[in-house]
């Protein structure tokens, strides 16, 4: 009785963890069509969800063009955010 359940359950798993892989593969292409405008040089697949997620958010808010620029460089991190620049 055990193994049929443990079956079913691998198999929800399974397709709970493919169908959020398939979110990040959609957040993914959205963001990188137009995170060069943004930011040159970041590859959107190396990034956190969460910072595909925040990035996507500013990208359609309504701020202004530079104001989206500079909030996507410190979502970004590394070389492009304002923190690499006062402490390194």
């Amino acid at each position: 009785m055990i193994r049929p359940i443990a079956a079913v359950l691998a198999l929800v798993l399974a397709a709970g963890a493919a169908q959020a892989n398939d979110g990040r593969t959609q957040l993914i292409r959205s963001v990188e069509q137009e995170l060069d405008h943004y930011v040159q040089g970041v590859d959107a697949s190396q990034l956190s969800t969460q910072q595909l997620a925040a990035i996507r958010s500013i990208m359609y808010s309504s701020r202004s063009e530079s104001s989206k620029r500079g909030l996507i460089r410190s979502a970004v991190g590394g070389n492009n955010s304002l923190r690499s620049l006062l402490f390194n």
